[in-house]
């Protein structure tokens, strides 16, 4: 309800002419170009964790000050989540290749031939 109303905003017969009026700026405000990254600035690199630790910080800064659309910022964090798995998981498959050839150098925990034997069952173990 309005004050001094028995209609709420989008039924009251006196609102009329601000609701038209309401719906022509959100049409114009809507119709704006949203805020992006200027094209001709320089890609940063994203190949480590803190390369996209810092794009985040600049996104988060560049929506704070209005200067990048809220949503082309969503789908940067949403893309920077992707990659950030993408990037650990490289960082593990790699740990574990050095430590499976330090183990080979060894001669294996068990000997030669460690990793070309299956891993026994549980109930082999006994």
């Amino acid at each position: 309800m309005r004050t001094g109303s028995v209609y709420c905003y989008f039924h009251d017969p006196a609102a009329a002419a601000e609701r038209v009026e309401s719906r022509r700026k959100g049409g114009r405000e809507r119709s704006q170009r949203a805020t992006t990254v200027a094209a001709e600035d320089p890609d940063p690199p994203l190949t480590s964790l803190a390369n996209v630790s810092a794009l985040l910080a600049d996104t988060i800064c560049r929506v704070r000050k209005g200067t990048l659309d809220a949503k082309l910022a969503n789908t940067v964090g949403y893309l920077a989540g992707i990659l950030i798995r993408s990037i650990e998981g490289g960082e593990m498959e790699h740990r574990l290749a050095v430590l499976e050839a330090a183990v080979r150098d060894q001669g294996g925990v068990y000997g030669e031939g460690t990793f070309d034997r299956p891993v026994p069952l549980l109930e082999e173990c006994r």
